[in-house]
């Protein structure tokens, strides 16, 4: 549902992103080496994988007052307002679900003496 904010007492909040591991394991394939060998100086090392960075999940907290067809009302306190939030929390969250997975690609100089 669409809602429209009223002038006088505008709808705010806070959102926030989370995402659901604070220790993320890693894969990659990697070509190079960081020590050059056969008299080179100069090597490019190479590495390509993703991260497990776990569910990615994004909250809403809105107060204010907001207007739909049926009326205006209390973001915060209205139980219909509340659920059409939390609806669009849940589409939200599922839509980013494949965030879990972090792409990496890594290129790196490495020179010796």
């Amino acid at each position: 549902m669409d809602y429209t904010s009223f002038a006088t007492d505008p709808i705010h909040g806070v959102a926030s992103l989370t995402f659901g591991k604070r220790t993320a394991p890693q894969l990659t394939v990697g070509w190079g080496n960081m020590i050059p060998r056969r008299g080179r100086h100069v090597s490019v090392p190479f590495d390509i994988g993703f991260q497990y960075v776990g569910a990615p999940l994004i909250h809403f907290n809105l107060a204010g007052t907001g207007c739909s067809d049926q009326g205006c009302s209390n973001l915060a306190t209205d139980p219909t307002a509340q659920a059409n939030i939390r609806q669009e929390e849940s589409d939200l969250n599922g839509d980013i679900a494949p965030l879990r997975f972090y792409p990496i690609a890594r290129i790196g100089i490495a020179y010796t003496f």
